[in-house]
């Protein structure tokens, strides 16, 4: 069964490269920059928004694929990252009851740069193979 993967954090610096990635590689990028459409809703609480629009991916990602399974990807280095850290556990219950499913599966998962690329190249390598057959 497929999984929803969202890629929730970045750090800008690598903002524009994963995000490309992310459309290339059919991950819904859930991440973003200073200066971006949410950045600028009213409001000072950014975390607040940040989890909306990553629960938001989440739960559009998994119905659309139609699956019971969502993996959240972060990547380390960014300036939010140990408060978009300790969110987890809220995220995660965000999802299952937006999902309506308490036996919807979510992960979290942090990750370098690097193995993120490496994600990427496996799931780009795995789909060219489908397309083969």
């Amino acid at each position: 069964m497929a999984e929803a993967i969202v890629v929730a954090s970045c750090p800008e610096i690598y903002h524009d490269k994963v995000a490309a990635a992310c459309k290339q590689s059919g991950f819904q990028k859930a991440f973003g920059k200073l200066g971006d459409m949410v950045d600028s809703l009213s409001g000072k609480d950014w975390v607040a928004k940040w989890e909306a629009k990553v629960v938001m991916a989440a739960v559009t990602k998994a119905e659309t694929l139609g699956t019971a399974r969502a993996k959240i990807l972060c990547l380390q280095g960014g300036k939010y990252c140990d408060q978009e850290f300790q969110r987890q556990p809220a995220l995660v219950r965000a999802i299952k009851t937006e999902m309506r499913d308490e036996t919807f599966r979510v992960s979290v998962e942090w990750l370098e740069i690097e193995d993120f690329r490496d994600l990427v190249s496996r799931v780009l390598s795995e789909a060219g193979g489908k397309d083969k057959d």
